[in-house]
Formats: C-alpha cells, structure tokens, sequence
C-alpha cells in the first residue's frame, strides 16, 4: 500500500490529500518541517513539502525547504534502490527559475525524483496545456481553431500586469504555442505573438528580458510608450547572416489594458479573422483585476474571445456563470487548488525519455513502452534540467495533434502518423526546442564556434553542450551532421514519430475517456 508523508502546511493540502485518498492511498501521515525525521522518509513513497507564504522572503523559504530536503537525502538509505516521489511546493518563482536552469543539488538527485513546482507554474500549465486523452479542458485551447501546415491565422496572447504570475504565463506560452505554419524565409513570418500591458513597465521589463536573456537576444520584440509615443524595436542579433529561428515575438506596452489606444488596438484585434486572441488579467490584486476585466472593450465579450482573470480566492465563480456577457471569464489561480499529484505530464515525459534512449541508443526504435523499462530509464537520468526538458516537449503534443486534425480528446483513434505529417511536425518541434534551450538558458554558438566545432564536430560539440552553448540552435533548414554523421534534423523526426504511441500508451494506461 502506498504510504504518503505530507510536510509543512499550505493551503494546498486539503486538495492535495483529498486526490491523495481519491485514489485509494490510505497511509497518508504528517508533520512539520521541523518535525521530519530520516526514519519517517524510509517509511514512505511519495513526500509532499509544503512551503507556506510568509511576510519575509519567499526564496528564504524555499532555501529551507532545500537544506532540509538535502540533510535527510545525505542521510537517506534507498531502501532497495527505491526514490521516493517529491512534489515540492516553492513559493518564488526565481527558486523555481534558478532550479530548472542550475539543476538539484546532486545530494538530492541522487536519492528522491523531486518535482519542484510554484502556484504560479501550476496554474500556467493548468491554462496552456492538455493531456492527451483527458477530456473535459477547464481552460480554451490558444488555438480554437487548430493551425495548420498552410493556415494563415496565429496565436495573439495579451497579457495584463507582469507580476510573477504573469511571467509564468508568458512562458509558459512560449514553450507550447508553436505551430506548422511559421516558415522563417516569409517576408512576413506568421509567429505567435506574446503582449505584455503594464504601466511603468520598463523596469520590470528589462529584469524579465534579464532573466531570459538568450531568448530575447534572438527574438524580434519593441516596447510601446503610450505616453511619448515612442516605440522601441529589437531584432535577432544575427538577423542578415542567418535564418530566424524564433517563432516567438514579444511586444511591451507602457500603459494600462483600459488607455483608449490600447483599446482602440484590442477592437481591430477582436476584430482581425487572422488572430486567435486570449486575455490574461493578472495583477497582485484580485479586485483590480476582477475591475479591469469587466472594462474591457464590449468587442471582447461580443467575440467570444477568452478572458482569464486571476483570483487567488474562489468566489465569483458562480457570478460569471449567471451573466450572458461574461460568460467566457474564467477565473484562475486559486491559492488551495489546481496541483495534480498524478504527474500526467511526467508520465508522458518518462515515455518519452525511454523512446529516446531506444532510439539513440543503438536500440531501435521501439514499438511499446513497458512500464518497468520505462520507470528504469527515467531513474537513470539524474539530471534535473533534463528531465524538465522531456516535460517541456510533452507539453506540446495536445496542440501538434490538433494541427493534424485530432482532438486532444481522441486519443484511442491516433494510430500514426505518414511521413509528410512527421515532416510537417518534425519543424515545429526544432522550433519548440530551440525556444526551451533558451529558456533553460543556453545560447547558440557564433561564427567562431561553429567553424571551430566544424573541425571535430563529435568531441567539440558535446564540449560545448556541457557550457550551455549548443551547436543546433538555429533555423531547422541550417541543422548540419553531429558526431554520428545523421543531420541533427532526424532527432526531430523521431522526437515527432513516437507521438502516437505515447499518447496511445497514456490513453490504454490511464485515462480511458475519464
């Protein structure tokens, strides 16, 4: 039977043991942080650490949560070779970003599967992301209508406020929206487009591109002062000399979501057949955002064009439901709900990781994915970073079916795919994983770096790779041979490839329609 420790207290617990017992899990025990002992980790398979929001510093928080977890692993005896399960709750989004770019420390990796996570995180996914096979979307896809190889619509994300929540939303958004239809050689390359409102928003601004500064380096983004009128523009730093390869572009506007220019913007939005519009309100205070969503331009609600408001508390819920004009407000972010601690998109990554060691590992590729190899494959990858980058690319298959034509609920009727389609899709994915390389922080090589790896191209680039420099990121049309000879581009058509059998394993093994 399996046994649970719950630590710490969060608003989050009473969800989190009530999915915990809907699943027939029983030996569910507690205890404080300052209460967990060696001998009760022994005893379990799974721990959740809840870190609580406090007056002081949240990193602070998350710092103790860290030490502890790395004390008890240094003492911990992986009874049979067993790492237990760790749903870690974080309450800053710069220990989450730090972890996800710097890894665990190897203490930790070594001994638990640990799944840090934030509010915030949770929450983006909750919006941005389906299961394959999971019926019943709380949340509109960005894509209502599905984009294909030779569709000229594309997906238009407005953001109001760029608190953390915010961020996580608009990374998030940039990790999953990649679609078939960017072709970088276009005179106007149609790429999903990301707008973030705030007034005052240099600052904040400039800290967001700071953080990320590799993916903003090879981005086209221009920030909008509607005060002065002035419009700053920003393209790719090796636009000229070679292909863009960034199907992301960025737009800041310094001002609010209700300044009747930016009003006058959302109504030929609203109004433009070519975009596939979505809101998200989210400022620190809920009554703020709650005001400016009932503010927005008429054309909004007339379209039917999504409106995301974040509310920390429930409540207005049942509100919305009762008015016909407000009917496509949908309220997010609550603080004592939205975790799932069924991992659905580690499960999708671990079927992943083991196609990948199958199929570059001498192998072949395989043809079903027995549980215990698969659980074997993913314990052997003690990188954290990794393992995140497997989640990532999971994350889009909902939205790379729909692009061929399938529902995301349809999963008992994807059987495979032809090869034009894994052609159409083997892109996008290059498209998808440059975006997350630069996420994670790693940058493409110069001029000088390429015609050095060039000359040992199986030594250098791993050399580089390991300092987070990667000699494959640019456009899928530029990919050249590795180290074993193939051109980097079959790894994108296997990584699309495996997609039926994932979701056809995931769908027979969990979600049978539910």
């Amino acid at each position: 039977m399996k046994q649970v420790l719950i630590i710490g207290s969060n608003p989050l617990k009473s969800s989190i043991i009530e999915q915990y017992l809907s699943i027939g899990v029983e030996g569910i025990k507690e205890c404080g942080f300052n209460d967990m002992r060696v001998s009760d980790v022994n005893e379990v398979d799974e721990l959740v650490l809840l870190t609580s929001p406090s007056n002081g510093s949240p990193i602070a928080e998350d710092n103790a949560a860290l030490e502890k977890l790395t004390m008890v692993a240094k003492e911990y005896s992986n009874p049979d070779g067993h790492r237990p399960v760790v749903h870690l709750l974080l309450q800053s989004q710069t220990s989450l970003w730090m972890l996800q770019t710097m890894d665990l420390p190897s203490e930790i990796n070594e001994k638990f599967d640990v799944y840090p996570f934030t509010v915030e995180d949770v929450w983006a996914k909750n919006l941005l992301v389906q299961i394959p096979g999971i019926k019943n979307a709380h949340y509109p896809t960005l894509d209502r209508t599905p984009i294909t190889k030779d569709g000229d619509n594309y997906v238009h994300i407005v953001i109001s406020g760029l608190n953390s929540q915010a961020e996580a939303i608009a990374i998030h958004a940039a990790l999953t929206a990649h679609y078939p239809n960017y072709r970088p050689e276009a005179q106007l390359p149609l790429r999903t487009r990301i707008t973030i409102v705030e007034e005052g928003i240099k600052t904040k601004r400039d800290t967001f591109i700071a953080r990320y500064q590799h993916l903003f380096d090879n981005s086209y983004y221009r920030t909008i002062d509607l005060n002065t009128r002035k419009i700053d523009f920003h393209s790719p730093m090796y636009k000229g000399s070679r292909e863009d390869f960034v199907d992301v572009e960025w737009e800041f506007v310094d001002g609010t979501i209700n300044h009747p220019e930016v009003c006058k913007k959302i109504d030929r939005w609203a109004t433009d057949r070519q975009q596939q519009l979505t809101f998200f309100i989210c400022h620190d205070d809920d009554e703020r955002n709650l005001s400016e969503c009932i503010a927005l331009p008429r054309c909004i609600y007339g379209n039917g064009i999504p409106v995301m408001v974040q509310q920390r508390q429930k409540g207005i819920d049942d509100a919305l439901r009762r008015s016909t004009l407000y009917e496509n407000v949908l309220p997010f972010g609550m603080r004592d709900c939205g975790y799932d601690i069924t991992l659905p998109l580690v499960q999708l990554a671990k079927y992943l990781k083991y196609f990948y060691d199958c199929s570059y590992g001498n192998i072949g590729v395989p043809t079903e994915l027995p549980l215990e190899q698969v659980e074997q494959a993913w314990s052997d990858e003690k990188s954290f970073k990794m393992r995140f980058s497997n989640i990532y690319n999971v994350m889009t298959i909902a939205t790379k079916m729909r692009s061929l034509g399938h529902d995301a609920e349809d999963a008992d009727t994807f059987y495979a795919l032809t090869q034009e389609e894994i052609e159409i899709l083997a892109e996008t994915e290059h498209n998808r994983w440059s975006v997350e390389r630069l996420i994670q922080g790693v940058r493409p090589c110069t001029d000088d770096e390429i015609a050095e790896i060039r000359t040992d191209v199986k030594t250098l680039k791993k050399i580089y790779k390991k300092k987070d420099i990667h000699f494959d990121l640019r456009a899928f049309s530029e990919l050249e041979e590795d180290g074993t000879g193939k051109n980097a581009q079959v790894y994108d058509y296997d990584l699309t490839a495996c997609i039926p059998l994932i979701v056809k394993t995931f769908y027979e093994e969990n979600a049978h329609g539910k």
